[in-house]
């Protein structure tokens, strides 16, 4: 995925404040900072493509790095797990709202890159990649970030990216709007 990480952590957003959220009494800001925070988690993992960009000269792709396999957020998830244990009650329920917003993020990014990418789901049991459809255009095999863009927007690969990116922005402009 190269366009719709963010609009896929809105519709998570979006997804859990009509499934998950009710249960809980959270004010309307807090709300929006999970938003904000599950936008952030779907995005997160691609925070390895600056170095990708700076000192691998297009030897590997990004996808290869530790911030695109689960390891780092369960090992978050467990810290943020034994830290909420000396919370109070409602600090808790905070902290745990936050953190389920950014690692379900980062897990979305997983998933979405799983689609066309290659994912070490197992890692480190196995270095293993796993893809549903592996992708074979990438800015690590082409000399020219033109020929890359115009490649890839002419690719199948493309069309769920617009989709996603669609559906956000009707439930963001439209449904919301609709509301007030």
């Amino acid at each position: 995925m190269l366009l719709a990480h963010l609009p896929s952590g809105y519709l998570l957003a979006y997804a859990n404040e009509k499934t998950t959220l009710p249960i809980h009494k959270l004010s309307k800001a807090f709300k929006k900072r999970l938003v904000i925070v599950s936008i952030i988690g779907a995005a997160f993992p691609d925070i390895d493509t600056l170095p990708f960009l700076a000192d691998t000269n297009g030897l590997s792709m990004h996808r290869h790095f530790i911030t695109h396999t689960p390891l780092p957020y369960l090992i978050l998830a467990l810290a943020i797990y034994y830290l909420g244990t000396t919370l109070t009650k409602q600090n808790r329920l905070k902290l745990y709202s936050l953190s389920y917003a950014f690692i379900s993020g980062c897990f979305l990014h997983l998933i979405t890159d799983s689609i066309f990418g290659h994912i070490r789901w197992l890692y480190p049991l196995t270095n293993y990649r796993f893809s549903l459809y592996p992708i074979t255009l990438s800015p690590a095999t082409s000399t020219n970030l033109v020929d890359w863009s115009l490649g890839f927007i002419t690719t199948p690969y493309f069309f769920p990216e617009i989709v996603i990116f669609i559906l956000a922005a009707w439930l963001y402009w439209g449904v919301r709007y609709a509301r007030d």
